[in-house]
């Protein structure tokens, strides 16, 4: 009987003793999309549906217009995919906060709440296109189709400039998620923007966060261009839509970039445009031109002034010939739970759906490792310069550089004050958009998809969870520590108690 009694009492104590641990405090717990709960309402109409369609590929046109948003519990952040590249926005909550958002000009914006606030409102002065709004719960971390990407500020490691959206997944893969394997941080710039079209930046930043990317990539002002035979006509095609553009701007453009995140290592294009396209040429010269142009403060001062001279260490070529480095993007990665980075590359090109029709999608998946890809192969690089002296291995590109491990800085958090207009480089302001009525926002059909476009983005290929470090979270949950001290106590009171009941009874 003495020892039932012990039992019992164990039993309780035990009991109680986990009962104290909070639901989710192993693992914490993650944000709920709310959307579907809370009523949406711009103007003071019920919103377009097309706000919550699950589909990027649509999109609402507002017009000065007020958003607000009611929920039956505290919200934790608001989840916006523009249709265009947005302006400067403002957040207000219902305790009177103000918060100043879109400094980046961020296609995909996640802003994190913090308090109560279980009504808002969003005002967007001017034009706004808007093809998605997510409302979320209360959590610390965020559930995976959420991209909180932090601002493209801050040296980098590795500066991978290429032509389109897709060429980083193509002509260059395995780069992108063997470097985020590595810790090493990533600045992913565009020679071309695809502002004209309603799915192709979408897919870029999919494809992006797909291989493991959060630092917002640069998108270059130069809009695309046709196939064109070479440089010179590729060249004619950009001043053809804008008469300022000449290759000297096209340098000085790529020297700014050089100087601002200060690479220690500068990847692009084949000399030849791989297939033999002039934009790709024009993109790999000018870099090239850059790289030189970069430490020399008597070249383009304006630049020089703002950030510095920078002498970049190493410099690769796609299929350069000259020391010659055979990039092994075919080996797991813990990162990404054992995948390849290249078939992690193949996950993200997923995400280029309007492209899955094309020669080099196409290519792309023909192929199960990098080294059946003979053609192009995104194995083959030269170090075309470097200051740091010749590879030995040549595997990566990565020998006698010191990575930084470091992340880009954080996008700040959207403050209350009043704050001026970001004075970033032309990159990241808003190219003239085109003169077109709102209807132009409609895909057209050569540029979209065959597939659904009402498909949710949300099931294009992601990476694990992430973290959301700058979710706010009202009800801090105890140290682990403290938890498991708490236990012990309360086990060993147990103890001690079970102790004199078998002794004294």
């Amino acid at each position: 009987m003495k020892r039932f009694f012990a039992l019992l009492f164990s039993i309780i104590f035990a009991a109680c003793a986990f009962s104290f641990v909070p639901s989710g405090a192993a693992g914490g717990t993650t944000a709920q999309d709310i959307t579907a709960n809370c009523k949406i309402r711009v103007g003071g109409k019920d919103a377009d549906p097309k706000l919550t369609d699950k589909s990027e590929f649509s999109a609402v046109e507002l017009d000065n217009k007020v958003i607000s948003i009611a929920a039956s519990e505290p919200i934790g952040g608001i989840y916006i995919r523009f249709g265009k590249l947005p302006g400067a926005w403002t957040l207000n909550l219902n305790d009177g906060t103000e918060l100043k958002c879109g400094k980046y000009g961020i296609l995909h914006e996640y802003v994190s709440i913090s308090g109560d606030a279980r009504m808002l409102s969003m005002s967007f002065p001017g034009k706004f296109y808007i093809s998605e709004i997510n409302i979320l719960s209360k959590g610390d971390k965020l559930p995976a189709f959420v991209q909180n990407w932090s601002a493209p500020q801050g040296k980098c490691d590795v500066l991978l400039n290429v032509c389109h959206a897709g060429d980083e997944s193509l002509f260059f893969a395995g780069i992108l998620p063997d470097a985020v394997d590595r810790g090493a941080s990533v600045q992913v710039c565009y020679f071309t923007n695809h502002w004209e079209t309603t799915s192709r930046t979408h897919e870029l930043l999919n494809a992006l966060w797909t291989s493991g990317i959060t630092r917002y990539p640069v998108i270059s002002p130069y809009p695309d261009t046709m196939l064109t035979r070479n440089e010179a006509e590729a060249l004619k095609g950009l001043q053809l839509r804008d008469s300022s553009i000449t290759y000297e701007s096209i340098v000085e453009y790529e020297t700014e970039l050089i100087r601002r995140f200060q690479p220690e290592i500068v990847i692009t294009h084949d000399e030849n445009g791989e297939y033999g396209h002039g934009a790709h040429m024009l993109a790999s010269h000018a870099v090239r031109d850059a790289v030189t142009s970069a430490p020399d403060s008597s070249k383009y001062p304006s630049s020089a002034k703002k950030y510095g001279t920078w002498d970049v260490p190493k410099t690769y070529i796609h299929l350069l010939e000259d020391n010659a480095v055979d990039f092994d993007s075919d080996r797991p990665l813990e990162a990404f739970g054992g995948m390849t980075a290249f078939k992690v590359s193949q996950e993200a090109m997923k995400c280029h759906a309007s492209q899955k029709d094309t020669t080099y999608y196409q290519w792309l998946f023909s192929a199960d490792s990098s080294a059946q890809l003979a053609t192009y192969s995104p194995r083959k690089f030269g170090l075309w310069r470097s200051t740091v002296g010749d590879d030995t291995v040549k595997k990566d590109f990565y020998e006698h550089t010191a990575l930084s491990g470091g992340a880009a800085e954080p996008t700040p958090e959207p403050t209350a004050e009043p704050t001026e207009e970001p004075t970033e480089p032309a990159e990241t302001q808003a190219p003239v958009e085109p003169t077109a009525t709102p209807e132009a926002i409609t895909p057209e059909p050569t540029a979209e998809p065959t597939a659904d476009p009402a498909e949710p983005a949300e099931q294009t290929a992601q990476p694990a969870e992430t973290q959301n470090p700058s979710a706010a979270v009202d009800d801090k949950l105890p140290s682990p520590v403290l938890i498991a001290l708490i236990i012990l106590a309360l086990l060993a009171a147990a103890g001690v108690a079970i102790h004199f009941i078998i002794k004294y009874n």
